[in-house]
């Protein structure tokens, strides 16, 4: 799921690439029916909601509306799923989060990743934050076990010994 930069509505896609769209997000088209190599594991907004991007779990992009496509992981060896995506509104481009906490930047400054790290848990999702721009912290992975870790140890540079919770749940849940 997300939302469009006004707030006002978000859309929702499905594991076939199916769209659903509420309040003010408009209906670009979708994966919904076509063939996929791998299911549907996220959305993201392009910078003025005039589209968006699917990413599938190797990787693939599907963009529609104004979402320009930047590059993708599909058909290159991944470590581990990709589990999610997001969009950096300063530049247009995304990021793809793999499970093993793997980052992938297309047309959006890289920072780092835990993919080094050894996990409790994967990582099951990402989200950003397009305001933040003077601090370096746009955008935050999160694992099952409940915590975040940020995109970058803060002024320090250093990852804090104690992540924060976001209280999110310990699995996806099952559709």
């Amino acid at each position: 799921m997300v939302a469009t930069p006004d707030g006002q509505g978000y859309w929702e896609v499905a594991s076939d690439g199916g769209v659903f769209n509420f309040g003010d997000a408009s209906l670009y088209g979708s994966m919904g029916g076509k063939h996929l190599n791998a299911p549907v594991v996220g959305i993201a907004s392009s910078q003025d909601g005039l589209g968006y991007y699917e990413v599938a779990q190797d990787g693939g992009i599907f963009n529609f509306g104004d979402a320009a496509f930047h590059g993708s992981m599909g058909g290159k060896p991944l470590n581990k799923p990709i589990v999610g995506i997001t969009g950096d509104q300063a530049t247009g481009g995304y990021w793809e989060v793999a499970s093993d906490g793997g980052l992938f930047s297309f047309n959006a400054p890289f920072f780092g990743s835990p993919a080094a790290t050894p996990l409790n848990k994967p990582v099951v999702g990402m989200a950003g934050r397009p305001t933040a721009r003077a601090t370096g912290k746009r955008r935050r992975t999160a694992a099952s076990s409940t915590t975040a870790m940020p995109s970058s140890g803060g002024p320090s540079g250093r990852r804090p010994s104690t992540l924060p919770s976001w209280g999110l749940p310990a699995a996806p849940p099952s559709i």
